[in-house]
């Protein structure tokens, strides 16, 4: 893949299809098993407890790798907030080299539903 210089913009169709096939790519990764298993016991906690969970728990390639994750090294898990003030706890992103301006897709991870996801 080559970058896209700055400055220079991408078809819009090379920017669709970018995003797509990256929100496809953090899509695999956070429906894998393990990954789905992490965020049962992310979401098992009380709202008080996730943030505590989140920066000690998934944002530890350690603790990760415990649970049988490997992230992928072009993907990165942070932390991520908005202004807005939404719940959100923790983002997976990739970065997009080939859809400027469009940087990066990501999928956020929120602390407002108490719905417990199973595959």
């Amino acid at each position: 893949m080559t970058a896209i210089e700055p400055g220079k913009f991408s078809d819009p169709e090379t920017i669709q299809a970018t995003i797509c096939a990256g929100l496809d790519y953090i899509g695999e990764f956070v429906l894998r098993a393990e990954f789905q298993s992490l965020l049962n016991e992310l979401y098992a906690r009380p709202h008080g407890g996730r943030l505590a969970f989140v920066r000690d728990v998934i944002l530890d390639d350690e603790q990760r790798a415990v649970r049988g994750i490997v992230t992928p090294d072009d993907l990165i898990i942070q932390r991520s907030t908005f202004a807005d003030g939404r719940p959100t706890l923790f983002c997976v992103s990739k970065i997009l080299p080939l859809a400027y301006p469009w940087h990066r897709v990501t999928m956020t991870f929120d602390s407002g539903a108490d719905v417990i996801q199973t595959t």
